[in-house]
């Protein structure tokens, strides 16, 4: 997770550059680089981090004869006491429970990010159980994402939203149709395969300078990717 979170923080930066004045490559390599970031952003983190936390309320909720089980090794390593109801997550950051069970609907989970390498331009996650296998995760910046648990643990994520760029650029993003996510198993915060397709433009106000469609079929990586305008 933490390389992940470094090489997203090195994509930021690179993709900073003014988009006037760009040739044709330049806006073709920087917008691939943009939906790189923005699916790791909105939708990869959202959906892994959602995923781990079920599994540390499953841990919270259970008896004190079922937390030594095998299934919370990485729980248990990572989890430690804070003030109230508020823990510290390693390699995620502080989070309060509130002292409720994140399977409830209605409870809503705060998450703030505290270690240093946490560079994404995004300070945490609220996740919030909406209904049964349906959790809503909005980052700091009030962008959304919907994660919903589906068969053999595939998980369904949308995430749409608004966003400046470093450049001072208007970005917009959505997912389009069904966007899949399935995370490793054993491991269950990394991401292990994702398939789908996410748009996003930048512009000033309401001139739109450019538009990316990409595919996503396995990796983080778009395997069919163009500009529409």
């Amino acid at each position: 997770m933490k390389k992940l979170i470094i090489i997203a923080s090195i994509m930021l930066a690179a993709v900073s550059c003014d988009i006037i004045g760009e040739s044709s490559s330049q806006r073709d390599s920087r917008m691939k680089d943009e939906s790189i970031w923005l699916v790791r952003s909105y939708i990869v983190l959202p959906a892994s981090y959602t995923d781990f936390l079920l599994l540390v309320d499953d841990y919270l909720q259970a008896p004190e004869g079922q937390k030594d089980s095998s299934i919370y090794s990485e729980v248990r390593k990572a989890l430690f006491k804070g003030d109230g109801e508020s823990w510290l997550v390693e390699g995620f950051g502080i989070l309060d429970t509130r002292g409720k069970s994140l399977h409830d609907p209605g409870t809503v989970w705060k998450l703030d990010f505290k270690d240093s390498y946490y560079q994404i331009d995004i300070e945490g996650f609220s996740f919030e159980c909406v209904a049964e296998d349906l959790w809503s995760v909005v980052a700091s910046d009030d962008n959304v994402t919907a994660v919903k648990y589906g068969d053999e643990g595939v998980l369904t994520v949308a995430a749409f939203g608004e966003r400046k760029t470093p450049d001072g650029y208007d970005c917009s993003f959505r997912t389009e149709g069904e966007f899949k996510v399935i995370l490793d198993k054993e491991e269950r915060h990394r991401c292990q395969w994702i398939k789908g397709k996410f748009v996003h433009s930048v512009g000033r106000g309401n001139d739109v300078l450019e538009t990316c469609e990409a595919e996503y079929q396995g990796d983080e990586y778009p395997a069919v990717f163009k500009l529409v305008k």
